[in-house]
């Protein structure tokens, strides 16, 4: 890999970590819900100081090309995003049903006393 390929993926990896960092500390996201995208960033800042890595790692699952590996990784990776994702929605609806129910059941109340 080419020193300018090297810098350009090291240098982007980096910038959106700084990015997904400062929307934490602005409190606009929550640190459990980027914790995925931080460690795709440095496992990209890795591959990128350590190019032979993903040789290494790609004949070790006994895949004979790395960007096959690139994508087999980037494939889960973005499974388990979609399942985290699921998830949470899942659990905001299970959440709003409760409340709504709460809700119906205060105003019943509230009714019954008028």
């Amino acid at each position: 890999m080419e020193s300018r390929q090297q810098f350009f993926m090291v240098f982007m990896s980096l910038f959106s970590a700084g990015i997904i960092f400062y929307l934490i500390r602005r409190n606009v996201i929550d640190l459990k819900y980027c914790l995925l995208w931080l460690v795709a960033a440095f496992s990209l800042v890795l591959f990128a100081l350590f190019p032979n890595l993903l040789y290494v790692l790609s004949a070790g699952v006994g895949i004979k090309m790395p960007v096959n590996m690139l994508f087999m990784v980037g494939f889960y990776f973005l499974a388990v995003v979609v399942f985290s994702l699921v998830l949470m929605v899942s659990r905001n609806a299970m959440r709003i049903k409760t409340l709504s129910q709460e809700v119906a059941i205060l105003k019943a109340e509230l009714e019954k006393r008028r």
